[in-house]
């Protein structure tokens, strides 16, 4: 099953690794996120109305649900996982994912953690992560001509992605 998954998961960050995707769906980045969010149970949600983007819902929700996914499984049970959706100043829509950390992270894991197969335990062997997703996300990303980035701050991890409406 964990082979079936990580061979998944690679012809998916493959088939779309440098490519750019159609940008023909108009979505609010808010109603999106409330609907992939519902699945886990620690999110609070803060958003700006009418947060209307046009590009590649598929893409989006991968995004969006590997982020979600992954702030839920490294993060402590009893903590909030805080979304944040904002219009930033050049027009540009941003959604911001923030966990606190389970585990601490040095500059070195933050500079690798979109590298493929890249996970900071090495010697985990879960049927559920494979060091791929943030690898997805970024390529994703890309493909949306946007970006995504990822910061500390105290035990605190934040993913942004940075959008075109």
């Amino acid at each position: 099953k964990r082979l079936e998954n990580v061979v998944s998961n690679i012809l998916l960050f493959h088939r779309y690794n440098n490519e750019s995707f159609e940008k023909n769906d108009v979505f609010d980045v808010a109603q999106v996120i409330g609907r992939i969010a519902e699945k886990y149970q620690r999110t609070h949600i803060n958003s700006q109305p009418d947060m209307l983007v046009t590009s590649n819902i598929f893409a989006f929700e991968t995004i969006a649900c590997n982020l979600l996914r992954n702030a839920t499984t490294y993060s402590p049970e009893d903590t909030i996982i805080s979304i944040n959706i904002a219009a930033l100043p050049d027009g540009d829509i941003q959604l911001s994912i923030s966990n606190v950390l389970a585990a601490p992270l040095s500059k070195k894991d933050l500079q690798n953690m979109f590298d493929p197969l890249w996970q900071k335990d090495s010697a985990r062997s879960s049927t559920e992560n494979f060091g791929l997703g943030l690898s997805i996300v970024n390529s994703f990303a890309k493909a949306l001509g946007g970006r995504i980035s990822v910061d500390t701050e105290g035990s605190e991890i934040t993913f942004s992605l940075t959008l075109k409406p």
